[in-house]
């Protein structure tokens, strides 16, 4: 019986059960953090209702922005980051405060966060 059942067990790359991805997009999958699996399994077999909440949305403003290392690389790479100086360069004066801005100034500081 012991063969037949580990025969039975596939460990390969095809068991959906082992080698799962998670997608953001699914909408009949969930994502537990923080939690540990033989609790979930247990309160799910007793019946006992979970609370789930959302997580919270990422802040557009991380803490170590504010750090004053980051701030003077920072104006280091405007000054000094190619791609940056072009895509402000390709705006008009009144776009300096419009979405596309925002949008390059992020790039800028995930540019940096990551080096």
């Amino acid at each position: 019986m012991e063969k037949l059942r580990l025969r039975l067990l596939d460990l390969s790359g095809r068991n959906r059960l082992l080698n799962f991805k998670f997608s953001e997009r699914s909408r009949t999958q969930v994502r537990l953090v923080d939690e540990l699996p033989d609790q979930v399994f247990e309160k799910l077999e007793r019946g006992t209702a979970l609370t789930i909440a959302l997580l919270p949305k990422p802040s557009e403003h991380p803490r170590d922005e504010d750090d004053d290392a980051f701030r003077l690389l920072l104006e280091a790479m405007r000054d000094a980051d190619e791609e940056y100086m072009a895509a402000v360069a390709s705006l008009d004066e009144a776009d300096r405060d419009s979405e596309e801005f925002q949008r390059i100034e992020r790039e800028l500081r995930d540019k940096e966060r990551c080096s």
